[in-house]
């Protein structure tokens, strides 16, 4: 006559992984003898296979760690990233787009602004279970790339205009990103105020107008992990201010009142223009 003791697990959990044991035990007493008990057991491991868990990704850049979905860098700069999570068997890594990292780790160094966009991590295993097909279990997690740059001004030619008219130069700058950007013109380091912030116009030059210029355009890039940096770009030219020969004396003999001289033969005369 057999006996079934059964032990069933609805549904199992990882913290159901371990060792069990069936054991048996049965006692024996004979009629001329002595009684007499055995122990069978028989061991089975159960290993709970389950996916990946989605990644979690750690930043390291400007001496700190920290997590985020969304990533601000500025141009060139290196940073590196961690993609960690758990899984049965342990998943391997990969990263997308696929021309950046290796294994579970992502360095971008000297990035530049053609790289915004959204990086990947993909955590995979493959579950092969003692019964049933291979599974194939699969998760991410994914964070956006904002590359920072400073506004560019282009190089602006000296300029040479004729007194009393009008200068009207604009500043030629590509914006950064962000692309919210201000803008300064000075004379010699003096503050120039602009109607049109990107025209600098001076009516009725003068000759004092004449002299160096600057024109400069600014943006506040704000780096995750980082301090706060300003953008900067400037461009200098010479503002040269010309004007007709003006006439201030003509003295003859250190007098400027005649307009006719008569002298006499052999006399000397000095002219000063």
């Amino acid at each position: 006559m057999e006996n079934m003791s059964v032990m069933a697990i609805q549904a199992v959990h990882t913290n159901d992984t371990g060792l069990y044991v069936c054991k048996a035990q049965s006692k024996r007493s004979p009629t001329n003898g002595h009684e007499r008990e055995s122990i069978t057991t028989k061991n089975v491991s159960l290993d709970i296979l389950y996916p990946p868990k989605p990644p979690v990704l750690h930043f390291s850049t400007c001496s700190q760690s920290f997590s985020t979905q969304s990533l601000k860098v500025i141009k060139g700069q290196l940073i590196n990233v961690s993609c960690t999570t758990t899984g049965n068997p342990d998943p391997t890594y990969s990263w997308h787009p696929q021309l950046y990292g290796s294994g579970n780790i992502l360095i971008l160094a000297n990035i530049n602004v053609h790289q915004t966009g959204i990086f990947s991590c993909v955590a995979n295993n493959v579950m092969s279970r003692t019964y049933g097909e291979k599974v194939n279990g699969e998760t991410l997690s994914s964070f956006k790339l904002d590359v920072l740059e400073s506004p560019v001004v282009n190089h602006i030619p000296n300029q040479t205009l004729l007194l009393n008219t009008t200068l009207d130069i604009v500043c030629p700058y590509t914006d950064g990103n962000p692309p919210k950007t201000s803008l300064l013109w000075q004379r010699e380091n003096v503050s120039l105020e602009s109607m049109n912030r990107e025209h600098l116009i001076i009516k009725h030059i003068t000759k004092s107008d004449e002299g160096w210029y600057k024109s400069s355009v600014f943006n506040t890039m704000e780096i995750t992990g980082c301090d706060v940096k300003e953008g900067v770009s400037d461009s200098s030219y010479y503002l040269d201010v010309q004007y007709a020969a003006k006439l201030k004396q003509f003295l003859v003999n250190g007098f400027d009142t005649f307009n006719t001289i008569s002298v006499n033969e052999s006399d000397r005369i000095e002219f000063i223009c």
